[in-house]
């Protein structure tokens, strides 16, 4: 969108923004893969916009889909940006929680904050009248799986 629309939303160092750089639904490598040879492909280059011109206030964050591991960690490790990752589409869009904590982790070296997203697996998790028990359970295996592979590595 641009630094005039994301203005707004940057200045306000009390307020916490993640800025879309890589989805995980099919057909957004689309633009989002797009590149030449000189030209590093757009996930990349908001990625950079961010960290070098909007993270001022020390707020900002990026949306990195789940069902492209590769490019987690060649963000987090080629590109060392150490900026706090919201993770979408585990689950349904195929995206896989033990290849994206491995990417993050075992192959980079080094963990950056991230907010793994599973809004699908959870909201779905059961019926009206036992949705609080099984989506707290969904988030506890979730975070026991993490936890299982960050200590594993």
């Amino acid at each position: 969108m641009g630094s005039t629309a994301m203005e707004p939303f940057l200045r306000n160092p009390d307020k916490g923004v993640f800025v879309l750089c890589r989805t995980s639904n099919k057909g957004g490598e689309q633009f989002q893969q797009y590149g030449t040879p000189s030209l590093k492909p757009l996930y990349r280059g908001v990625a950079e916009t961010v960290v070098r011109e909007w993270n001022r206030n020390v707020n900002c964050g990026l949306v990195m889909g789940a069902t492209n591991p590769l490019e987690l960690e060649f963000i987090t490790k080629e590109d060392n940006i150490k900026l706090p990752l919201l993770i979408p589409g585990i689950g349904k869009q195929g995206g896989s929680l033990k290849d994206c904590v491995e990417a993050l982790n075992v192959r980079s070296g080094s963990t950056p904050p991230f907010i793994i997203n599973q809004s699908s697996t959870f909201l779905c998790a059961a019926d009206d009248k036992n949705f609080y028990e099984a989506s707290a359970a969904v988030l506890k295996k979730q975070n026991d799986d993490v936890n299982a592979i960050l200590s594993s590595s």
